[in-house]
């Protein structure tokens, strides 16, 4: 087998083995979460980015727990803005 980029073989012969195991420790780049906004200040939409310390890792129902998130996080869902904690709540995953 060979790997070529733009015309050049980069490897050849032999096999290749590629292993990723993405890290299931909290708070680092590639995990999600399921967080609650803690400015409420209307929605938001699917793909914006934020600041983990605007968000509260939390649950489905709104309530939030302890803790605090950094980095940058990128919103997979959208916040509905209403008057319900859960509005604000919604499915994250860090960026960096």
């Amino acid at each position: 087998m060979a790997i070529i980029s733009n015309g050049t073989t980069v490897v050849s012969g032999g096999g290749l083995s590629i292993s990723v195991t993405p890290s299931t420790s909290s708070n680092t780049i590639g995990t999600y979460v399921v967080a609650t906004k803690k400015a409420t200040s209307g929605s938001q939409s699917y793909g914006g980015t934020f600041s983990g310390s605007d968000w509260e890792a939390g649950n489905s129902s709104g309530y939030a727990a302890s803790g605090t998130m950094s980095g940058t996080w990128r919103l997979m869902g959208r916040t509905a803005g209403g008057d319900a904690p859960r509005s604000y709540t919604s499915l994250l995953v860090r960026i960096s």
